[in-house]
């Protein structure tokens, strides 16, 4: 039933700019698997709530995550978007894996028609790339206390050279 509904997600019909319309009964959520085989990739995720009020919102989990949504338990969203009509999130994953995103209805809400769209891009632009990895980071500070050495063992070996000839 998922494999069909991110079809549904990702075919755009002619009626519904952008993504595929589906309704979200009160308390009720959707998801959609996302494989992350390239890392970094961009994910950017858009919903707009064709019919109903502002009490949809949108959530980006771990598989593990996921798991513990799925049975009522408290979890940690790689990110998450407040209850509204329009909203959307963006978010850099650097690490491979299974991630889903998760649409759902305020329990107390009337039901929702709601239009969502998933954007990945796996070559996203290196501004988005903000930090460097730890095994990046060692290399540079390694390299540099080499060059660093270097320069200060040249400059004692020349002065050393400059008294004793002197």
């Amino acid at each position: 039933m998922n494999a069909l509904f991110l079809l549904l997600v990702l075919a755009a019909p002619p009626e519904t700019p952008g993504g595929q319309a589906f309704m979200l009964s009160p308390g009720e959520y959707r998801w959609v698997n996302l494989n992350v085989s390239h890392a970094p990739a961009d994910v950017e995720i858009r919903y707009e709530v064709l019919q109903g009020g502002p009490t949809v919102h949108t959530e980006l989990l771990s598989a593990e995550e996921f798991r513990r949504f799925n049975h009522g338990k408290r979890n940690e969203a790689l990110a998450a978007t407040k209850d509204s009509k329009l909203g959307g999130l963006h978010k850099l994953i650097l690490a491979k894996g299974q991630y889903r995103v998760v649409i759902a209805n305020d329990s107390a809400a009337q039901p929702a028609t709601v239009s969502l769209n998933l954007r990945v891009d796996s070559t996203p632009r290196a501004a988005g790339i903000t930090e460097l990895s730890p095994e990046r980071r060692l290399t540079i500070i390694l390299i540099s206390g080499l060059f660093f050495l270097a320069t200060v063992s040249l400059a004692g070996w020349k002065l050393l050279r400059a008294i004793t000839a002197g």
